[in-house]
């Protein structure tokens, strides 16, 4: 079970005062019986916790506030790599769907003017020509996206 800071500081506060209280009095006794010393000792004693826990708290705090300026350092990194990886997607989107589709759309048509029923046809060999330079240019695109795949590949730890 984890306990949270809060908690932590005000157990820590709590314990060091309940013992704090019980022996440093009966050390006090010990140490004098005369009442004006005692009070004076008392005070002293009084004091000396007031500064005892300022310095626990403080490192107790300023651990925990290195703690989160450090979490919070971490997540602005990962947020600057989301960002970049996210601009990566959508290059990579504009490329698949703009790209992309010009020599496919290329390609369906020539299939559609090519002729079966007549080889023979001369748009039949422009036909096989275009498809060839449409599918090179596909070939070539979809090289330079797994490019940009595999450079942004790892981007994020």
């Amino acid at each position: 079970m984890k306990i949270s800071f809060e908690l932590k500081i005000a157990l820590i506060f709590l314990v060091t005062g309940f013992f704090w209280v019980l022996f440093s009095s009966e050390a006090v006794a010990l140490m004098a019986n005369d009442p004006a010393a005692i009070i004076q000792i008392e005070k002293y004693k009084g004091w000396f916790y007031v500064l005892l826990m300022t310095v626990v708290l403080y490192i107790l705090i300023h651990r925990e506030v290195s703690l989160q300026k450090f979490l919070y350092n971490r997540l602005e990194e990962s947020q600057k790599k989301l960002l970049d990886q996210n601009k990566k997607l959508k290059e990579y989107a504009f490329v698949t769907s703009h790209h992309l589709r010009r020599p496919l759309a290329n390609i369906l048509a020539l299939v559609q003017l090519f002729n079966p029923d007549n080889i023979s046809d001369p748009n039949n060999r422009i036909a096989i020509e275009n498809i060839k330079l449409s599918s090179e240019d596909l070939d070539k695109i979809i090289r330079q996206t797994n490019e940009l795949v595999d450079d942004s590949s790892g981007a994020i730890d």
